[in-house]
C-alpha cells in the first residue's frame, strides 16, 4: 500500500513539476527561445521543485545527506534531459510536432523509468540495501 501511495504522491508532484515545465517552456518560447533550450531550462525548473517535494513530503527521505540525494536525482535528471530532447528532436524533425507537442509527447515516456530509479536509489536504501 505504501508503494502505491509513493507511486500517486511521486505522480502528482511530477504533474506539478511538468506544469513548471511545460510553462516556463512555453515562455521562454514566445519570449524568442530556441526549443531546445527552453526545454532544458523548463526540466531544470520543473526538476528541482520534484526533488524537493519528493524528499520533503512523499518519500520523507531524510535519512541521507541531501548532497548524495542531490548528485544522484540530478543524474537521473541528466538522463532524463538527454531522452527528452532526443524525443523532441525526433517529434520535431520527423513528426512535425510543434515544440509544445513534442514535449508533452516526452514524458509519458521518460517518467516511469524516473520513478523507478529516483524511488530506489535516490530516496530509497540504495545500492547499500
Amino acid at each position: 500500500m505504501r508503494e502505491l501511495r509513493w507511486f500517486l504522491a511521486y505522480a502528482v508532484i511530477g504533474a506539478t513539476g511538468v506544469g513548471v515545465f511545460i510553462g516556463a517552456a512555453a515562455l521562454l518560447l514566445r519570449l524568442g527561445c530556441n526549443p531546445l533550450l527552453a526545454t532544458a531550462a523548463g526540466m531544470l525548473l520543473g526538476a528541482s521543485l520534484q526533488f524537493a517535494l519528493n524528499r520533503q513530503l512523499n518519500f520523507r527521505a531524510i535519512h541521507q545527506p541531501v548532497a548524495r540525494q542531490a548528485l544522484s536525482f540530478a543524474t537521473v535528471l541528466a538522463f532524463n534531459i538527454i531522452a527528452t530532447l532526443a524525443i523532441v528532436t525526433v517529434a520535431l524533425r520527423t513528426l512535425h510536432a510543434s515544440p509544445f507537442a513534442a514535449d508533452l509527447l516526452s514524458v509519458p515516456i521518460t517518467f516511469p523509468l524516473a520513478y523507478i530509479i529516483n524511488r530506489h536509489l535516490t530516496f530509497g536504501p540504495g545500492m547499500n540495501a
